[in-house]
């Protein structure tokens, strides 16, 4: 089912929008440096490609000696490396989920020497992912590829934002409590990086803020549960449920001053709406009458919690079905008419094991 803005507050599902906002993010800051393709496929990507039969894959080389690069991520290596080194231990639904760690680990120069370089995928235009990949590998094999001068800045530039800035709200925006407080704190990350690069800055600014419509009245109330609050934030925005909102319930942030958004906390988008939020989520209020200190040993808000936690604000079920589907589809025929039967075989397929887990399947292969 597909939902306007004003439709998807009033009825509160979270659209699996979180990776598509921040893809749209990291696409409008390459284009910004690399340049734009009219083409399906990128350039320089392709030109990587072909050169790779020639590249020494253990000759790699890291930022340490890059003094455009150091000056951006130098202050905050450390905390970086130690953040890719958490992620890495955690799960990730995605292979290029973990490359991509692995690949800005080495950017680093972080020990990764054991670590293998995958050879060059797929690199057209509508996969996104590829473009931090690919510029991730270009920029540690640079002295054995050949750049313009403006390509190289560029991969200096777009790298340095990518691992400073993006990559760690990309791996934390899968929460749903804390999609409201991480995506304000990108917000500010960005306004902040104008000191570093005023023109990607803006640009990740304006496209962040032009599709933030679910940190609205209503939907802010998913920072209610949200444990990286500070008790005395939710304080302030108990209190401020009792202001009157607006008639639209439309996002604030894009009406903010831009002078003042390093100012803006969660409170200052809750009002009197962010009730629509509890009610349509079926949830009882009574903890909020109670220090917020306390809200975790109510029975009631830990159920609540559990329910707004199992909300989905990514997509990436659907990414690994259309990635799965287009590798196998690739094997098995080129047949336009048999590609369809397949997707049908497959649909059928999850109806009948809607839980695939391989217990599930022999006992209903065994019961048949």
């Amino acid at each position: 089912m597909c939902y306007t803005k004003s439709e998807a507050a009033e009825t509160t599902p979270w659209p699996s929008m979180q990776h598509h906002i921040h893809e749209l993010i990291v696409a409008h800051v390459f284009d910004l440096l690399m340049g734009t393709s009219s083409g399906p496929t990128i350039k320089l990507f392709e030109r990587y490609s072909q050169s790779w039969n020639y590249i020494d894959r253990s000759n790699l080389e890291s930022s340490a000696n890059d003094q455009v690069v150091t000056a951006i991520v130098g202050p905050v290596k450390e905390s970086l490396i130690q953040f890719f080194q958490n992620q890495l231990k955690e799960f990730q639904p995605r292979d290029d989920y973990k490359e991509l760690l692995q690949l800005a680990l080495i950017f680093l120069g972080d020990d990764l020497s054991s670590i293998h370089i995958n050879a060059p995928g797929a690199y057209h235009r509508a996969r996104w992912m590829s473009k931090m990949i690919y510029t991730l590998k270009i920029y540690l094999f640079r002295s054995q590829f050949q750049l313009t001068t403006t390509e190289l800045s560029g991969l200096q530039q777009f790298n340095a934002f990518v691992v400073k800035l993006y990559l760690k709200a990309w791996y934390t925006c899968m929460s749903s409590t804390s999609a409201p407080r991480n995506d304000l704190q990108l917000l500010k990350d960005l306004t902040e990086y104008i000191a570093v690069n005023k023109r990607v800055a803006c640009e990740a600014r304006r496209t962040l803020m032009r599709h933030l419509w679910y940190l609205s009245e209503t939907l802010v109330g998913l920072a209610f549960f949200d444990c990286g609050i500070a008790d005395a934030e939710k304080l302030r925005m108990v209190a401020a449920l009792s202001k009157l909102g607006e008639d639209s319930d439309l996002i604030h942030v894009q009406s903010v001053d831009e002078n003042n958004i390093s100012t803006l906390s969660l409170s200052d988008f809750v009002p009197s709406n962010t009730n629509k939020f509890f009610a349509a989520s079926h949830i009882e209020t009574d903890f909020i009458q109670q220090h917020p200190s306390s809200w975790g040993s109510s029975d009631v808000y830990q159920i609540s919690c559990d329910r707004v936690k199992r909300l989905k604000v990514v997509n990436d079920a659907a990414e690994r079905g259309v990635a799965l589907i287009q590798n196998f589809n690739s094997i098995l025929t080129n047949q336009e008419e048999q590609k369809q039967y397949l997707l049908q075989v497959v649909e059928h397929h999850r109806q009948q094991f809607p839980m695939s887990k391989k217990s599930i399947i022999v006992d209903k292969l065994s019961s048949d």
